[in-house]
């Protein structure tokens, strides 16, 4: 079980890289409609086995909401018409219930760095997060809006390699639960 949340763990983390990646390209976005639920799975499972082998229940209900708020973001954007014309109002729904698994996600990083050094460097996610906020509730225009999602990404793939290095460099052991 501990084997296969730091496989999941690490390729789902991976998965989201490569869809913020896909995302700030623009004209690649729309394969992140391929990347961004595989990563919401991977890394659900993934929180939900670590829980198994950490024997904390906390890691379970992360995986839970990860799923359930990626599964909902996820149909949100896909009920919200054409992106790339989206200004805030149309946008501020869906990034608000990302930010909210996102931030999820931060505690649990802040909480595993005790086991794996690695997700301090994920906790940069914080600026990402802020930043899609920023872009969504703040007056102005489309451009501007755009300007701060855009730049929000960059952190994001940061903390997602480095999530995806934290789950790999994971060391457990089964018969205690014991991260090393």
């Amino acid at each position: 079980m501990a084997t296969a949340a730091r496989v999941l763990g690490g390729l789902g983390f991976i998965f989201s890289a490569i869809t913020d990646i896909l995302v700030l390209s623009i004209f690649l976005g729309y394969l992140a409609m391929i990347t961004y639920p595989l990563s919401i799975l991977l890394r659900g499972v993934a929180w939900i086995l670590l829980s198994g082998s950490l024997k904390k229940r906390f890691y379970a209900a992360v995986g839970i909401l990860v799923m359930f708020l990626g599964i909902l973001f996820f149909l949100s954007l896909l009920s919200g018409g054409d992106l790339l014309d989206a200004g805030p109002s149309e946008l501020f729904i869906p990034v608000v219930i990302w930010a909210t698994y996102s931030l999820i996600e931060f505690s649990a990083y802040l909480r595993l760095r005790i086991y794996s050094k690695v997700f301090l460097g994920a906790m940069v996610s914080i600026v990402g997060i802020a930043m899609l906020l920023l872009g969504v509730t703040l007056p102005g225009s489309n451009d501007e809006m755009y300007f701060y999602l855009q730049a929000g990404l960059v952190p994001l793939i940061i903390s997602a390699l480095m999530a995806s290095m934290g789950f790999f460099t994971l060391r457990i052991r089964e018969d205690e639960g014991i991260v090393m």
